[in-house]
């Protein structure tokens, strides 16, 4: 089965703060793609992609990164 954004959003977050960053992260580049303008937000957009980093969101493979770590950034 491939892994596509609907099969990612089936997915619980389980207390694991990289797949709850991953759908913020995912729905807001999403909106920058559609013309929607990001300029107040770009900054996060930038952080969140460091954070994630190298990680593969679960099922795909075990990323996991703490929510403590991430709760700053997907609550924006």
């Amino acid at each position: 089965m491939a892994f596509n954004y609907v099969n990612s959003h089936a997915l619980p977050v389980k207390g694991n703060g990289l797949i709850s960053l991953a759908y913020q992260l995912i729905a807001a580049k999403w909106n920058k793609a559609k013309g929607t303008n990001t300029a107040v937000i770009n900054s996060d957009l930038a952080a969140a992609d460091a954070m994630i980093g190298r990680l593969v969101v679960p099922p795909v493979s075990e990323g996991f990164v703490h929510p403590s770590k991430t709760i700053a950034r997907s609550d924006k």
